[in-house]
């Protein structure tokens, strides 16, 4: 990115979390690693959380990103996936901001990185 240039929309990309909450998330062998998509043209989120996939609204103002209430579907997996799937939700429900990076997406709760993704096409 150009010094001054806005930065690009998070939205239309299909991030992988790499890290949730300062630890990293290696993607192993899952195939519902954790994902989340913006599509700006329902204003929906979607993605899979660790073992359920999940969906909602979303709100996007420049630097400013809230998700409103998700849904998911109610399969239950391994204990490990099931602890990263519900702190991984509970991370999005506090989500009040973003930023792409050389690296890819952070999520932000405040000042504080809470999420950061790489596109899953290695973009």
């Amino acid at each position: 990115m150009e010094r001054g240039a806005a930065p690009a929309s998070p939205e239309g990309v299909t991030w992988m979390l790499v890290e949730l909450n300062g630890t990293a998330v290696a993607p192993a062998n899952n195939p519902r690693h954790p994902t989340l998509r913006l599509d700006p043209a329902a204003q929906r989120v979607s993605g899979h959380a660790g073992v359920n996939s999940y969906g909602g609204g979303y709100e996007l103002n420049g630097p400013v990103l809230r998700f409103g209430q998700l849904m998911s579907t109610m399969m239950a997996g391994p204990a490990d996936l099931m602890e990263l799937e519900r702190d991984y939700t509970a991370m999005l429900r506090g989500v009040t901001g973003w930023r792409r990076t050389a690296a890819g997406l952070e999520l932000l709760a405040g000042d504080r990185v809470v999420a950061r993704y790489r596109s899953a096409a290695g973009d």
